[in-house]
């Protein structure tokens, strides 16, 4: 089982989903992957829930703030890269181009995060941890497997990363795909970048879940109200497709034994 316990600096360490309707993601989730979920309560930020997949966490999930709720802002998963210091990274953004999307804050007995936006206009989440070490299990069924941010300026994306995390690029052209870029840190893939499939996608960070069966996680989440954007398809790195669960947030799946 391949559990983690911390990650390096630069690396995509959790991620979670913030939604319109928490029960019925809550729902949703626990049906596809088996996710059980622990409630916490945050001073100031409400009722953050974790899900846990074989007694190791692997999401968070919490609902929408007031005010992007206002705005009629879609659910959508966030991705977060661990950093030994939230403050130092988020100046070396500001200077590499980037904007603050919400300051640094500390979250009590679990680490400080901030949030950003690159200069494609894909937001991402800083974790400096302390209680909290990121997700326990990875690279299996219903465990994260990979991030990626799509963007239509790759050489733009590519350089900004660069300089706020030594993410060193490796560009190849993947079949049905185009072109794909690698970000590598230490000489180790972290994530990855390319172009959306259609102008009308916004810039974003996509995270992909395992899947011992990509065909039947996309029926089953179709059963349980998923939208299917992209049917199983297969690739290069196994199979894979594309959802927006019931309340409108953006996932991917892929085999789970693509994961290295």
């Amino acid at each position: 089982m391949p559990t983690r316990d911390g990650y390096a600096n630069g690396v995509p360490s959790w991620v979670d989903l913030s939604t319109t309707d928490v029960e019925k993601a809550k729902t949703f989730y626990g049906e596809l992957f088996g996710w059980e979920w622990v409630g916490n309560e945050m001073p100031g930020f409400g009722t953050y829930w974790m899900a846990t997949l074989k007694g190791q966490l692997v999401a968070g999930l919490s609902g929408q703030p007031p005010e992007m709720a206002a705005q009629h802002v879609p659910s959508m998963w966030n991705t977060y890269v661990n950093v030994d210091s939230v403050d130092q990274t988020v100046a070396k953004a500001m200077a590499a181009g980037g904007q603050l999307a919400m300051p640094a804050a500390d979250i009590p007995d679990a680490g400080r995060m901030a949030f950003l936006i690159d200069p494609s206009g894909a937001t991402f989440g800083l974790w400096q941890p302390s209680g909290h070490k990121g997700a326990g299990l990875v690279n299996e069924h219903g465990a994260l497997i990979w991030n990626e941010v799509l963007a239509p300026d790759t050489a733009r994306i590519v350089e900004f990363y660069r300089k706020v995390f030594g993410w060193e690029p490796s560009a190849q052209t993947m079949e049905g795909m185009g072109e794909y870029t690698m970000f590598n840190l230490d000489g180790s893939p972290v994530g990855g970048t390319m172009a959306a499939p259609t102008a009308e996608i916004p810039p974003h960070w996509r995270i992909w879940f395992g899947s011992s069966d990509p065909v039947e996680t996309a029926a089953k989440a179709a059963e349980l109200g998923a939208t299917v954007v992209i049917s199983p398809t297969d690739s290069p790195m196994g199979k894979v497709a594309s959802l927006l669960d019931p309340t409108g947030a953006g996932f991917s799946v892929i085999t789970a034994a693509a994961a290295g």
